[in-house]
Formats: C-alpha cells, sequence, structure tokens
C-alpha cells in the first residue's frame, strides 16, 4: 500500500481538480495578464505536476498572447501552480529538510518519509527557488529569541555567553 499511496493519491487529486474545476477544463477563451486582450483558448495541453501527494496529471486549455508573447493557462492559476514540475509545497519541504542536515542526506530523508524522489541535484534548485529574495536578516532569529537563547545560556554563569551566529549560504 506505501507503494501506490502517491499513485492513489495523485488520482483522487486529478479526480478532485476535475470535479471542482470543471468549467477551467472546456474555457475557451481568457484575458491577457498584460494587455487584457481577450486570448482564444487552444487545443488542451497536457502538464504533470509533483506533489506531496504524488504526481497529478493535468490536460487544460492553454491560451497565448502573440503581442505580448505571454502564455497561460487559467487552470494553473486557479490552483495556484508555480512554474516548473516540482510544486512549492515540495519545494517548501525539501528546503526545511536541508536546511538541516547536508544534501545526499536530505534527498535520502525526503524520499523516505514522503516517498517524493527528489535527486541530490535538485535539492539546492528547490532551495534556491523557496529563498529567493530573502537575506541573512529574514532567516535570523529574532531580537527576543537571541536575548532568550543568551539568557539561556548564561543561566548560573558567572559570565554572559558568546552568541555566534553561522547562516551557511546566506
Amino acid at each position: 500500500m506505501r507503494n501506490l499511496r502517491h499513485a492513489l493519491t495523485g488520482g483522487l487529486t486529478e479526480a478532485k481538480v476535475e470535479h471542482a474545476h470543471r468549467g477551467e477544463h472546456t474555457r475557451q477563451q481568457s484575458r491577457c495578464p498584460q494587455c487584457d486582450r481577450l486570448l482564444k483558448a487552444r487545443a488542451p495541453v497536457q502538464r504533470t505536476v509533483e506533489t506531496l501527494v504524488g504526481l497529478v496529471h493535468l490536460e487544460r486549455p492553454y491560451c497565448s498572447c502573440p503581442a505580448c508573447r505571454v502564455g497561460l493557462s487559467p487552470l494553473d492559476e486557479v490552483l495556484g501552480l508555480s512554474p516548473g514540475r516540482p510544486q512549492l509545497e515540495v519545494q517548501k519541504a525539501a528546503a526545511k529538510l536541508v536546511t538541516e542536515v547536508p544534501y545526499d542526506e536530505a534527498q535520502r530523508l525526503f524520499g523516505d518519509v514522503t516517498g517524493v524522489g527528489v535527486g541530490s541535484e535538485r535539492m539546492p534548485t528547490c532551495t534556491n527557488h523557496v529563498a529567493e529574495g530573502l537575506t541573512g536578516w529574514d532567516v535570523a532569529p529574532s531580537r527576543d529569541e537571541i536575548e532568550r537563547r543568551i539568557a539561556e545560556g548564561a543561566a548560573g554563569r558567572l559570565r554572559r555567553p558568546v552568541l555566534v551566529l553561522g547562516i551557511d549560504g546566506a
């Protein structure tokens, strides 16, 4: 059952998407997000996305604006899908793990725990995507948290401890 888990939950997700967003599967037009031009949908296009519940196969209309050279799938927008195959939930989970252990170990643990296979070479890519735009200040503990840690380390000691903040890869 564990081996079938992702195939089953991925299939259930596909059925749920098809039922809940029935109108999006047959949508014939959409507006260009840049110029607001009315675009006609092309024939449905296949897309497979990787989620924590398994692979989800989608067939959805696709529109493109010749003037702006922008392509879009209204269903992707409704579902909040990110570009690429691994979705943001997969990337966030991988990023959390690689902040605790080396990439190779994170990749092995991620596969063992989630059943989702993410290659060790994709772990840095997932992490970078999730961390895009962050700075060292965004990931550093708050002032209150730093003071709490100092107080905890100083309890029962004559001198206050020295606190060193290391942010690998920041």
